[in-house]
């Protein structure tokens, strides 16, 4: 597969990102298309990393996968939105799920997280997510 970009500024160039999934393949595919949109990435197998991580990382996005051994991402969302009530910056959240119903999307929502796509998306609508989440007043 090759992955084409224009010379323009990429939207979320520079912005911290943490891929969090337990599936190399999907973890790696989205990470390096971030890189390649420049933004600085963290890609991790599991949920409980990204708490260690957050607090020297302090990323601008988290994007996790749902259905994860051990720790999965409603795990995770809660933890995130402790930490985000007590911050001045809260870090925005996108869920990717193959949970593809809208039920499935409102449970995500009202456990806190900012965004979702259902699996398998297009790499360009993440972007465009990110970059919509980034423009939103916190």
């Amino acid at each position: 597969m090759q992955l084409e970009f224009s010379k323009e500024k990429e939207p979320i160039e520079e912005l911290k990102i943490i891929v969090v999934d337990d599936v190399t393949d999907s973890r790696d595919l989205v990470a390096m298309y971030l890189k390649l949109c420049n933004a600085r990435v963290v890609s991790l197998e599991r949920a409980k990393d990204v708490l260690e991580l957050v607090e020297n990382f302090r990323p601008d996005v988290i994007i996790s996968d749902i259905y994860m051994p051990e720790e999965n991402g409603y795990w995770l969302i809660d933890r995130l939105n402790s930490i985000n009530r007590q911050s001045k910056k809260p870090i925005k959240t996108i869920a990717l799920t193959a949970a593809a119903k809208e039920k499935d999307r409102k449970n995500l929502i009202k456990a806190g997280y900012d965004g979702y796509l259902a699996k398998p998306f297009i790499l360009e609508d993440l972007t465009a997510l990110i970059t919509k989440l980034m423009s939103q007043k916190n």
